[in-house]
């Protein structure tokens, strides 16, 4: 079925586009949460509309994790593993060395 999306979706299309997707995900998730519509003439004349606001979408997202990037970038984070109980904590306690390791490799 193809359908036009109105907003973006992660993985499968921006506002905008037009692509082919499977008759039961355009009719149970993204029609009726109106994330697409069907593709047909009329809606398709549409198309750079639903593009420009689209962009505009990604632009204010953008600005706001950029804002969010900002504030978090000098951000320090400890953490602290305590192995209580030898047998039912192991593999938590190399889970939380593997994420030590991973942030402090030295």
């Amino acid at each position: 079925m193809k359908v036009l999306f109105l907003k973006d979706v992660p993985g499968v299309a921006l506002g905008g586009d037009i692509k082919e997707v499977k008759n039961g995900y355009a009719r149970n998730y993204l029609i009726p949460y109106n994330i697409a519509v069907l593709a047909n003439n009329e809606n398709a004349k549409q198309i750079e509309k639903i593009k420009a606001e689209s962009e505009k979408e990604r632009i204010v997202l953008m600005d706001d994790l950029k804002a969010v990037f900002e504030s978090i970038k000098d951000l320090t984070i400890n953490i602290l593993c305590l192995l209580i109980g030898l047998t039912s904590h192991v593999k938590h306690f190399w889970t939380c060395l593997g994420v030590l390791w991973t942030l402090y490799p030295y």
